[in-house]
């Protein structure tokens, strides 16, 4: 009888572990933060045929200047089997020249199974004037509960 209540105890705290973990919905891979866009590799390097004349807008676009500023792609999964509702992807950024943090975000209404990119722009008057970003934060939020977080070294949440 001594023996029981120790192994009852911690049976029951081994259970309650299990339970309270539930299963991850989505995970932020990697994010790529860069002064110029990702560009397609497949593009560049293959050579164009006779054929493909009404692809040259497309290409001359991709090889475009693009403007002055800071991309950001997200590269996120999702585990779910049942298609995510009402997906926010939520960055905030502190730049150079401001004193508080920025925000933007994407919101998607379902995100299906698998790999998901979302890429946000500061550019224009909100780069001129901010300046460099030099810490970031992302969270990737659904429903209101957040999936998952991730940030740069340099990111200290406001206190």
């Amino acid at each position: 009888m001594k023996h029981a209540f120790p192994l009852a105890l911690s049976l029951g705290l081994c259970l309650s572990a299990f339970a309270s973990d539930a299963p991850r919905q989505a995970k932020i891979v990697k994010v790529l933060n860069e002064t110029e866009p990702q560009r397609h590799e497949s593009t560049r390097m293959r050579t164009i045929s006779p054929n493909e004349v009404g692809k040259f807008k497309e290409l001359r676009d991709d090889f475009a200047p693009k403007p002055a500023g800071a991309y950001i792609t997200a590269i996120w999964e999702t585990y779910s089997r049942e298609p995510l509702q009402s997906v926010t992807v939520k960055l905030t950024y502190r730049q150079t020249n401001l004193p508080e943090p920025q925000s933007t975000s994407i919101q998607m209404n379902q995100v299906k199974h698998g790999t998901t990119y979302s890429e946000f722009q500061i550019i224009g008057d909100a780069y001129t004037k901010g300046g460099p970003i030099t810490a970031w934060k992302l969270e990737v939020v659904s429903g209101g509960q957040v999936l998952d977080t991730f940030h740069s070294f340099l990111w200290k949440d406001p206190s």
